[in-house]
Order: C-alpha cells, then structure tokens, then sequence
C-alpha cells in the first residue's frame, strides 16, 4: 500500500492510478473467489506451433478446474467449431472446451503448406502434441476425446496407442471403415432413388459411378445425395439460420466462412486415398471408457 501512495504523490505516476487498481481489484476478485471456492471460467485462443503448422486452439469453461474434453472434428479439414458450439455450447458449464482446427483446416489452414503433409501420421502427431499441451497447461494428466465422423476414427486411433493420457474416448456418428461406409451411402441412395422413382438420381448416380470414390468431388456428390433424402440429419436443420445465429453470436466471420469450405476441400482430396484403406471395424481392447453414438436414421458412415 505504501507503494501505492507514493505513486499517487507523484504527478506523473499518478496516471498509472487507473491502470494498478484495476490490477489490484482483478487480483482481489480471483483471491476472493477462490476462498469463497467459487468457480474461476476460462476463455481463451492460441495457436501451438508444431512441425511446420501453427494449430489454432480456443479453450472455454466456466471453470478451469473442470476435466478437459478435446473436440476432434470430422472432413478431414471439416473445422467444425463453429456449429460445436452452437449445438453443445453447453457442454462449457461441465468441462475445460477444447476446440482444436487441426492441420490443414480452419485457422490452422496454411495456403503454402504442402497438402502431402496431410496424413493419418502427421494428425496422430499433432493430436499428441496438442494433448501434451493441454496436459501441461491446464495440469491434468488425462483428457476427454470426443470425435466427430473423421475426429471419432483419429480420436480411437490415438487413444488406442496412448492409453495413459486418455480419460475416455466418444466416437460421435464414427468414420470406422470407409469403403463399407461408401457401400453403404451408395446403397441408400440407389434404393431410395429407385422407390421414388427418382430419374434425375439415377442418372446421376451413373455419372458418377460405384464406389470406391478416388476423387474427392465424387465423394461430396454422394454426400449431398445422401443428405437430399434425409440420410445425414435425423431433422435437417434451417442453414440460413444456423449460419446466421453463428454469425450474430461471434461463433464465426462470414469472411472466414469460405476458408472453413476451401480447407476442407483441400485435406479431403490429400487424404482420400489413405483413408480408402482405413478399416477401424476389427475389435480392439480399450484400457479406457468408449462410447459411440450413431445418430439415428444416418447413412453418412458404416456402424461400428
């Protein structure tokens, strides 16, 4: 205090009077609440240099103590944070959030990088970089993985080799085998599309052919099939209105939007032919809890 009234006798420091009582009464209310043991929140984004790429983290909760859950999104490049936190913003009152943009997508992206560098290897790297961080910087020693799609296949790969550093894995609507899932979406849209009597379908199911799909445009095509008859969202939400909410709520910028599309693009045609190959279905022992959840009514992706 004496320090304090010395600088407010001093013209010149007592400018600086502003600036250490907000100091003081930002120290005074963490101390304060943590003697009352109410809850400190934690609201914060940093990119972690790692091999090459900067990977963008946004960390929230409303209590820092709280365990970590680590979102891992689908695509691969599909940087899902924005509709993560619009349909389970929730989840931010129970844990330590953690949405990462992994490699390649979202504001992770890097226009010059090299799309070779886009492998099941190199996100398992990153994912174990990105843990240890968060293992480090929040002092947990386990976490929380919950994967969507492609994030639920990385999130089972990487939990199954690092075991100790792994709470418990959630594989949500999981990318398990995707040749069998590919089978499966054609087979939906085929048969819708002869009960319908669907000939605009039909005929562009024979452009583009039976799968396996080795270009990525054919991929999204199918996908887009998929979802016209109702095989990807059990009720199809309004995307004008998501994205608006997403927009006017701060989740996302309208000018990040075509970057999120541009990213995904890129990492699904480098990483299309690896993932042909990627065949999860085999049984595994878990040392940890596993949980999948296959949304009801989806054809995205083969069950496990």
């Amino acid at each position: 205090m004496a320090i304090i009234l010395r600088f407010i006798s001093n013209g010149l420091a007592g400018l600086m009077l502003p600036v250490v009582l907000s100091a003081l009464l930002v120290g005074c209310t963490e101390l304060q609440a943590c003697a009352l043991g109410a809850p400190v929140s934690i609201k914060r984004s940093e990119y972690l240099p790692f091999d090459g790429a900067k990977l963008y983290l946004l960390i929230r909760a409303a209590d820092r103590t709280a365990p970590v859950l680590l979102w891992l999104h689908g695509g691969p490049g599909g940087a899902e944070r924005p509709l993560f936190r619009y349909f389970n913003g929730d989840l931010e009152k129970r844990f330590v959030v953690v949405y990462w943009d992994q490699r390649g997508a979202g504001r992770s992206f890097d226009p010059k990088a090299d799309p070779h560098r886009l492998t099941i290897a190199q996100h398992l790297a990153d994912l174990d970089a990105v843990v240890d961080h968060l293992r480090q910087t929040l002092s947990q020693d386990k976490i929380i993985l919950m994967g969507h799609s492609w994030g639920a296949a990385l999130g089972l790969l990487y939990a199954q080799a690092h075991p100790e550093k792994v709470s418990a894995f959630i594989g949500v609507n999981p990318l398990v085998a995707t040749q069998k899932g590919k089978q499966a979406q054609y087979d939906f849209v085929s048969a819708e599309a002869r009960r319908r009597k669907d000939d605009e379908v039909l005929a562009r199911l024979q452009q583009i052919g039976t799968p396996p799909f080795k270009e990525a445009p054919k991929v999204l095509a199918m996908e887009r099939l998929v979802q016209r008859y109702g095989g990807v969202f059990h009720e199809k939400p309004s995307r004008t209105w998501v994205l608006a909410q997403a927009i006017f709520g701060g989740l996302v910028t309208p000018w990040e939007i075509p970057r999120l599309i541009h990213a995904n693009n890129v990492s699904l045609e480098a990483m299309n032919a690896e993932l042909l190959s990627l065949d999860l279905s085999l049984p595994a022992r878990a040392s940890h809890p596993v949980l999948d959840l296959a949304c009801r009514g989806t054809h995205r992706h083969s069950p496990l």
